[in-house]
């Protein structure tokens, strides 16, 4: 498990960025796929249950300290922002970060109930490594991201297999 002490853990808190979407992806980086491509997005809960988000940026700037810290970092770290956001707190960043031009709506359904957990943000590695990335800016990034991979050019339109289709703003008004 340590190999021999020389081995690190670090616990990734629900890391987010582009990735491939499939049954497996994560609830962040599907929604702001949903988003790009439909233009809304269906919770599948009521949206009051809390995680904790980092962006794929931050967490390679923590492997990298991780690396240079080495033989002083504890024998567990976590790597996450250390708040906690509920996911409708999740959905107005995703909304502001694509200027309204993507809704989330909620169910009445409640999450299933996790035991809550927190990272321990208080060792070797916190002392030298803090996240940058806002959840605002993490949106950004990752519906750019997503424009750019599905060939948009704006994000005033939707993109559904590399095609361009603009939203018909009026008909929503």
């Amino acid at each position: 498990h340590t190999l021999g002490g020389l081995g690190r853990v670090l616990r990734l808190w629900n890391v987010y960025g582009a990735e491939a979407i499939g049954a497996k992806s994560h609830v962040l980086s599907d929604w702001a796929h949903k988003c790009v491509t439909a233009g809304a997005v269906a919770s599948l809960t009521d949206g009051r249950e809390e995680r904790q988000f980092v962006h794929v940026d931050d967490v390679a700037g923590a492997l990298r300290e991780s690396m240079r810290l080495h033989s002083t970092l504890d024998m567990v770290s976590d790597v996450s922002t250390g708040g906690w956001v509920d996911m409708r707190s999740v959905a107005a960043a995703l909304a502001a970060a694509s200027d309204n031009t993507c809704a989330v709506t909620f169910t009445h359904t409640v999450a299933a109930y996790r035991a809550r957990l927190s990272p321990d943000m208080n060792t070797t590695l916190h002392k030298h490594w803090k996240p940058t990335v806002s959840l605002l800016q993490g949106c950004r990034m990752l519906l750019d991201e997503y424009w750019e991979k599905l060939g948009c050019d704006s994000k005033e339109a939707t993109c559904k297999g590399g095609r361009k289709e603009q939203l018909d703003v009026q008909s929503e008004l």
